[in-house]
């Protein structure tokens, strides 16, 4: 009997802390929004590539006034990654999801 409730509350505890993991990360789209929304920012890209390591993330590197940054774009389904190109340089305008891009022969914007 003793074995059964220990695995009933070893059980309950595994539950409990799924649920208090879901409820405390929330990664949402919409977080996600609301804080790249505040973001501004301005940068040439400088490396483009698939990090094998980390979960074939799509990275970019981009040079900015402060240094380099890299940012990944695995979640993204607006094609961002697609459409940028080592050189384009990327305008991130604040309180706002939209980021410009210029290149040599386009100026565009995109949505996230």
């Amino acid at each position: 009997m003793k074995k059964y409730i220990k695995s009933a509350i070893g059980f309950t505890i595994f539950i409990g802390a799924i649920y208090g993991m879901n409820k405390f990360t929330d990664y949402s789209h919409e977080l996600f929004l609301k804080k790249f929304q505040r973001v501004k920012f301005e940068g040439k890209v400088v490396k483009k590539y698939i990090d094998t390591k980390q979960h074939n993330y799509q990275m970019l590197v981009i040079q900015k006034k402060e240094g380099r940054d890299s940012s990944y774009y695995n979640t993204d389904s607006s094609g961002f990654y697609e459409f940028v190109e080592i050189g384009d340089s990327i305008i991130k305008i604040e309180n706002s999801n939209e980021m410009k891009v210029v290149n040599k022969d386009t100026l565009f914007f995109i949505s996230f």
